[in-house]
């Protein structure tokens, strides 16, 4: 019997599936098959997403405009918040996905107390992606684009397989499928920053015309949300093809 599960069910356990199988990994990945399930999510849960994103951004702006002001300890606080809000954000997104995609009809509070329970494993698993991410960016740019694809499914482990080890699970689905996966991390990291870039600036400008900029911020904010939401919703159909193969369906519990 697995130590980390208590079962032999190779389907919730990763460990479970190396004993039996080796390795993970084995599943072929189709990159176009994901965007296409990931198009079909996204259309069926859309409301979900925009309250999600909605409620993202209201917190964010919230934070950032009673800390903002503060010493640098104080934005390095804001920082480690706005990690929390998102990774609870994607942590509820990927439960719903998973009762969209298994066709399981479970309360609101059910789902809240769910997510709860699974949130603190995928944010440790979170701020230990983004520190590896930051630190390979920093120190010789590519370990960190080797890294941003190799642990890039670690919240969707932590959520839907928390008996699983995040990041060295996230490491064997996706080897041989990380050029793919390049691409869908690019555009994760790169769209905030250009779209952040050019949001700041109009608020600059608008700061200065004597405007307020309050409503902007928390558009800008929703609007980022919204497409990191996107992102996850992609990633989720990554997870899923890479783990259950083509056409396979997560857990429901």
């Amino acid at each position: 019997m697995c130590v980390s599960c208590s079962t032999d069910d190779d389907s919730r356990c990763a460990d479970c599936f190396r004993e039996r199988w080796g390795a993970l990994g084995r599943h072929p990945f189709a990159l176009r098959t994901a965007f296409n399930e990931a198009g079909r999510l996204i259309s069926a849960n859309v409301s979900t997403m925009l309250a999600l994103a909605l409620v993202m951004a209201i917190v964010q702006s919230v934070v950032e405009e009673n800390l903002v002001s503060l010493r640098w300890e104080a934005r390095f606080l804001v920082i480690i918040i706005e990690i929390f809000v998102s990774t609870a954000g994607t942590a509820m997104l990927m439960l719903v996905l998973r009762n969209t995609t298994t066709g399981l009809k479970v309360n609101a509070w059910s789902l809240a107390g769910e997510c709860a329970e699974r949130l603190g494993v995928t944010f440790v698993a979170t701020l230990k992606y983004n520190a590896a991410l930051a630190f390979g960016v920093l120190a010789f740019v590519y370990p960190g684009l080797r890294w941003a694809c190799e642990f890039v499914l670690c919240q969707q482990v932590a959520v839907l397989e928390p008996h699983s080890p995040p990041l060295r699970t996230s490491s064997e689905l996706t080897q041989g499928h990380r050029l793919e996966l390049l691409l869908v991390a690019t555009i994760g990291l790169l769209f905030p920053l250009g779209f952040g870039g050019v949001t700041d600036l109009a608020t600059v400008m608008l700061r200065q015309a004597g405007h307020e900029t309050w409503h902007l911020a928390l558009a800008s904010s929703t609007v980022d949300a919204l497409f990191s939401l996107s992102v996850d919703v992609l990633l989720f159909c990554a997870y899923v093809q890479l783990r259950y193969g083509p056409g396979g369906k997560p857990l429901s519990r």
